[in-house]
């Protein structure tokens, strides 16, 4: 509520968490512009703070605001270099290029993303993350033309994650 919103403003030593979790509450009743300027804040206070940069990200992309969200991946990627992070990375440079017209010229550093992030992805409980990141080369190939290869990236796909029916 703003109540409590001017509450954590006028008290400097509130923990960042609450901020974020504020943001959380706002992003669960889809209350997304609220949200964003949660985990702002809480990143205005701590911008080393990634679960407030992870928070933002998904809430940016949940309103489809790509240029603001690759920003936050950009800085996200750099503090968590982790698979998901990188696989989120890669989604949202596609979409810009594809968005700018650019996806032949991008290609190579996204399949780049893709494939380090699939390397990173080795536990048996990663079997879903590997489904994901074939399905994200087949995007790509399948947009530069290279059809024979995507289905074959889809199909792998769908051998690993059934639900990914995209892919299909």
């Amino acid at each position: 509520s703003s109540q409590c919103r001017r509450s954590i403003k006028s008290c400097s030593g509130t923990p960042n968490i609450v901020r974020v979790g504020l943001g959380l509450c706002a992003f669960h009743v889809k209350r997304y512009d609220d949200a964003v300027q949660c985990f702002r804040r809480a990143l205005d206070v701590d911008e080393h703070d990634v679960l407030a940069r992870l928070a933002l990200f998904t809430a940016l992309m949940q309103q489809r605001k790509l240029v603001d969200a690759s920003e936050v991946v950009v800085k996200l990627k750099d503090m968590m270099p982790s698979a998901v992070v990188l696989q989120r990375f890669a989604d949202v440079t596609f979409f810009g290029a594809v968005h700018k017209g650019t996806v032949a010229r991008e290609c190579d550093a996204i399949l780049t993303l893709i494939r380090t992030s699939r390397r990173a992805l080795t536990m048996p409980k990663d079997k879903l993350a590997i489904a994901y990141s074939r399905f994200q080369e087949g995007r790509v190939l399948q947009a530069m033309g290279r059809i024979d290869e995507a289905k074959s990236l889809y199909q792998a796909a769908l051998e690993g994650n059934r639900s990914l029916v995209a892919a299909k």
